[in-house]
């Protein structure tokens, strides 16, 4: 047990140094972008068929925030909030691996806490 979590601490550091191979500012107004403008064609009721040939490098790279997009029951405050997660990476500080913590925190809090909870109110 003591391998284990010696291996489960050495690779969390790795991942806390890991040097990124693209600039998160960059790339967050990329997604934010293309997002936005796909949202903008879904509330017109432009086809996903359309939308993937007209924004086929986005739907490639993202192909399942692309699928999201067109899902009436996806949060879209989720996908906004994991976007401004990705740009802060860098500035004030934050790390890939705070980023990577504060959204599955806040996935935690809303898709298992919340349910636990429930279900612990039930009992």
């Amino acid at each position: 047990m003591s391998n284990e979590k010696s291996r489960i601490d050495e690779l969390i550091d790795d991942e806390k140094n890991r040097v990124l191979d693209y600039d998160p500012k960059d790339r967050a107004a990329y997604i934010k972008r293309h997002v936005d403008l796909i949202r903008e064609a879904v509330g017109r009721r432009v086809e996903q068929d359309v939308l993937k040939v007209r924004y086929s490098e986005f739907a490639e790279k993202y192909p399942m925030l692309f699928k999201a997009l067109f899902d009436p029951s996806m949060d879209m405050r989720q996908i906004d909030y994991m976007i401004r997660m990705l740009g802060s990476i860098g500035s004030g500080g934050k790390t890939l691996h705070d980023a990577s913590k504060a959204v599955g925190a806040q996935l935690a809090d809303k898709y298992i806490n919340s349910v636990v909870d429930t279900r612990k109110k039930k009992d």
